[in-house]
């Protein structure tokens, strides 16, 4: 068998997944109610930031992974060495989750610590590849009852989040596809709060 095939047939699944994200990201880039939906959390999040607020991000499995990553860019650095920016990824105190978990409901790891810390001007982003976490939805609820909606960002039909979130919504059913555009949202979003308050710096 010649070696060209043997390679091209390798490299098939590459090919198929950096093709389908490409794709996908055509969409979005012409979807005026994703990229009104994209500006809206975008205002808030920098609104958040000039008050002195803290941004919250949660999310379960590969989301908190997402929510992690996306906060670390915020905290420590995206592009530029600047100040650190008040951000935070629900769940990432094990303790807390372990002693939530085993003492009321793994439902509420994530409302446990926005009750200890959330404060008016704060704002809540949720990641989920299926808007219908329980954990996430519990967020959103605790939210309404401060006169406030969260943010997500959600694949497939969007779930129950869809309705009570302000939701960036994803209308795709693979969910690393959806996993794959979490980070490339995110970090779009860190690169414009970078170049707002620190642009300068360039």
């Amino acid at each position: 068998m010649p070696t060209n095939f043997l390679i091209m047939t390798k490299n098939n699944h590459i090919i198929n997944s950096l093709n389908s994200l490409s794709s996908a990201c055509k969409e979005l880039s012409k979807d005026k109610i994703f990229l009104e939906k994209y500006s809206l959390l975008l205002g808030h999040l920098i609104k958040t930031i000039k008050n002195d607020n803290t941004i919250f991000i949660c999310g379960n499995g590969g989301s908190f992974a997402d929510a992690q990553h996306l906060v670390t860019e915020l905290v420590v650095r995206f592009t530029h060495n600047r100040k650190a920016l008040k951000a935070l990824a629900l769940g990432s105190n094990q303790s807390n989750i372990t002693a939530i978990g085993n003492d009321m409901s793994f439902d509420n790891i994530f409302l446990r610590e926005l009750e200890a810390f959330y404060k008016k001007g704060d704002t809540v982003l949720m990641l989920s590849t299926s808007g219908n976490s329980n954990n996430l939805i519990q967020v959103a609820e605790f939210l309404k009852t401060r006169d406030k909606l969260g943010f997500s960002i959600i694949g497939k039909d969007g779930g129950l989040l869809k309705g009570s979130t302000e939701a960036i919504h994803l209308p795709y059913k693979k969910t690393a596809l959806i996993q794959e555009l979490h980070i490339t949202i995110g970090h779009s979003l860190c690169g414009e709060i970078e170049n707002e308050f620190f642009g300068h710096l360039v």
